[in-house]
Parts: C-alpha cells; sequence; structure tokens
C-alpha cells in the first residue's frame, strides 16, 4: 500500500498480511513506514465491536506519540510531553482501548542515542541518552525515565491519573553529578559557577499550577559555591557580612546539605548545612516558590582553628533573612555576650599560639566585644610582626 492515512495519521507505505472477519481485523508481519522511520509488528489484532486492539511485538524507530495516534488518541496526548530529537527505538506491546481507554493495559519502551525535550515546574529540560518505560493502565499513566542531564545522571519515576479533573503529576528523582552551573541556569537564575550536585527528590506537582507543589527531599553540593537556588542559594551571602572578603560567601563555601518539605509551594528548609573552611553555616525557615519570599534564621559555628579561640561562637552569630528570593536582605539577631565570657575569651586569645588563630578570625568577631578586640590587637599573625586592628579601619568594621 502507498502514501495514505490511518486515524487521521500519515503513512508512506504499508505492508503486511491482513484477515478480516465480521468481529476482527488482524494484521501479521506487517510494517508501517513513515517519513523519519518505520514501526513493524508480528501482530496486531482490531476487535471491531468494542474498539479493542491488541499489539504483539511491535516495534521500530519512529516518534512514540506517532505511533500510539495509529491506535489511540489519548495515549497520542499523553505522549506528546516527551519530544525527541531523533526517532528514538520503541517497542509496543499490550491491549489498547480506542473508545475509552478504560481497558488500555500497554507497556511501551524506548532508548535514544539523541535527545529528548520535556519538562518540569515550566522549564523546558533537554535530556540526552534517554531510555525508559511508559506503562498505560486505564487512566493511569506510569514513566520510568533515566538519562544524562546537565553533565550528570538521574533516575525518575512519575504517574499521572488521566481522568482527574485536577490532574497531579507524582514523582521522584534521584540525581548524581549534576553540574551545578549549568543546572541554575536551567531554572533561570543565571550562575557562572559551578560544582557538583547531587540528590534524592519527591515531589506531586498540580498540572494546571505546578508551582503549588509539594515534596520532600535532601540535595548535596560539593566544589562549588552555595548560591543561586532556592534550596541553597538565599543565606549563602551572609558569610561575605562576616569575613573580610566581598566574595567571601562565593568563594569560600565549598559543600552544602540540605533537607527540605514543600506544600503547597511553601518550602520548610528543616537543616541546611555549609561548610567554610573556618565555619559550619547552618540555617531553617521557610522559602515560598509562588512569591519568591524568604523567612530563614542561619547562625555561624566556629570549626578548624577558630575553635580553638575558645569562644562559645554557637548561637552568637545569629541571622534572619527576609525579602525575595533573588535579593535577599540578611541582618543580625541581637544578642549580648555575658562579661564572664568575654574574660575569659581574652585568657584564652593571651595564652593561644598565634600560628594557630588565622586573620579570618579576626574578621568575625562583631565590634560589640571590644575587650576582645583588645585582646586581639596584641597578638602576633602568622608571617606578620605585628598587626595593628582598628575597627575604624576594617573594611568589615560592624555587623549590623
Amino acid at each position: 500500500m502507498g502514501s495514505c492515512k490511518y486515524n487521521g495519521t500519515p503513512l508512506t507505505a504499508a505492508t503486511g498480511k491482513i484477515q478480516s472477519s465480521k468481529e476482527s481485523i488482524t494484521l501479521t508481519d506487517f510494517r508501517l513506514d513513515r517519513e523519519e522511520g518505520y514501526l513493524s509488528g508480528n501482530k496486531a489484532v482490531i476487535n471491531i465491536n468494542n474498539g479493542l486492539v491488541n499489539l504483539h511485538q511491535i516495534n521500530g524507530k519512529v516518534y512514540p506519540d506517532k505511533a500510539a495516534s495509529y491506535f489511540s488518541s489519548e495515549v497520542n496526548k499523553a505522549l506528546t510531553k516527551y519530544q525527541f530529537k531523533a526517532p528514538p527505538f520503541i517497542t509496543l506491546n499490550g491491549l489498547v482501548d480506542t473508545k475509552n481507554n478504560l481497558q488500555t493495559d500497554l507497556d511501551f519502551t524506548f532508548i535514544s542515542k539523541s535527545t529528548l525535550n520535556t519538562e518540569l515546574l515550566e522549564k523546558r529540560l533537554v535530556i540526552d541518552n534517554p531510555k525508559g518505560t511508559v506503562k498505560i493502565n486505564g487512566e493511569n499513566l506510569d514513566v520510568a525515565l533515566e538519562g544524562e542531564f546537565v553533565g550528570g545522571v538521574f533516575k525518575h519515576i512519575g504517574s499521572i491519573n488521566l481522568s482527574e479533573k485536577e490532574k497531579h503529576y507524582n514523582g521522584r528523582i534521584q540525581a548524581d553529578n549534576f553540574q551545578f552551573g549549568d543546572l541554575v541556569n536551567t531554572f533561570d537564575f543565571k550562575s557562572k559557577t559551578n560544582g557538583i550536585v547531587g540528590g534524592d527528590v519527591g515531589f506531586k506537582i498540580p498540572i494546571d499550577e505546578p508551582k503549588k507543589w509539594d515534596g520532600e527531599g535532601n540535595i548535596s553540593l560539593t566544589q562549588g559555591n552555595v548560591f543561586a537556588i532556592p534550596i541553597l542559594g538565599p543565606i549563602s551571602p551572609i558569610i561575605s557580612s562576616v569575613l573580610l572578603e566581598p566574595k567571601a560567601g562565593y568563594s569560600i563555601a565549598k559543600s552544602a546539605k540540605a533537607t527540605f518539605k514543600t506544600r503547597n509551594g511553601l518550602m520548610n528548609l528543616i537543616d541546611f548545612q555549609a561548610l567554610t573552611p573556618s565555619f559550619l553555616l547552618r540555617s531553617n525557615g521557610y522559602i515560598n516558590l509562588v512569591d519568591q519570599k524568604i523567612n530563614l534564621e542561619a547562625e555561624m559555628n566556629a570549626r578548624g582553628h577558630l575553635n580553638l579561640v575558645g569562644w562559645p561562637l554557637s548561637r552568637l552569630l545569629r541571622y534572619k533573612g527576609t525579602g525575595l528570593l533573588s535579593e535577599p536582605k540578611w541582618e543580625p539577631i541581637n544578642f549580648s555576650i555575658p562579661r564572664g565570657i568575654i574574660a575569659d575569651g581574652e585568657k584564652l586569645l593571651k595564652s593561644s599560639n598565634p600560628a594557630e588563630i588565622i586573620p579570618e578570625a579576626i574578621g568575625i568577631i562583631p565590634n560589640t566585644i571590644q575587650n576582645s578586640i583588645k585582646a586581639l590587637e596584641s597578638l602576633t599573625l602568622p608571617n606578620q610582626s605585628k598587626r595593628n586592628f582598628n575597627p575604624k579601619d576594617n573594611p568589615k568594621e560592624s555587623v549590623e
């Protein structure tokens, strides 16, 4: 058979054996050719009375949604969200209900050396070397997908009920070795930094309002900078505000991890931790992903050499973050330090080995600790005979 249409979908050619009766049409050893590829099958039985189509060992190189359009408009519609650059190799086996889809029980697999375009949270994603399965059972569609994305690899499972009036897409993503800069740029945060991201995130996304999603998970960052994405980003400018270097918050925080829960687009940042050479930065609070507002608290705790100073920095350097996700505003939470702590701190500073106290120690001490600053003035720092520390000369002279 030459060029024609079947169920409204074009064919360039069709060959095979056909047998018909009052109740059914049976195709065996057939091949359907399209402009981009072909679809061949061992057997397809079309029941004329109830509209059921049994597919046996159907495979070929063709776009999945186009292949489905020969048998079911509902399946075709469900697969249009997965657009391949080049036709993947696919298989189809099972039952297709062409009347109301209620009895459909179809297994569809695909594998490609090209790219797949799809969407998540209204953002276009380009996946390399995708492979997976789509199972349709009645109105339920289940997806299992794995591939390469922004330099790393991922595995994803998801499901949706096609009959729901208010549809939700439920799923989970496990990611490893994603390139941080490429990832945040995909979601329009325009970062030039790098790093490696991994994580495990579960979600339930309303199709009509994807920003109001529910979810939970954990994310980690290594070998990179901690900013520019909702879960990791808003609190790192705090580091720059308490260290001497203006860009310290972006260059020193090399690793971070966070756990979170999201309800109706409101993310509860349960525990965020970022490591710098001198501090453990911890934070928790809320990020509204709908209006992009934040309400977070953070505290910095000494680690490494700064711990040798002996001051109880835990809970002393505390900050509150508000404003927009793209422009967070951080302010210190008022605190007071008992005189006894200051006195003990002075004794420890005077008796400490100067080589154990790095210059960053000076920059993080708030000017409210005046007596301790005087003690620091008397210290000899590494590679320097004397350092006169005057708050008026320090570019970070106060933490407001």
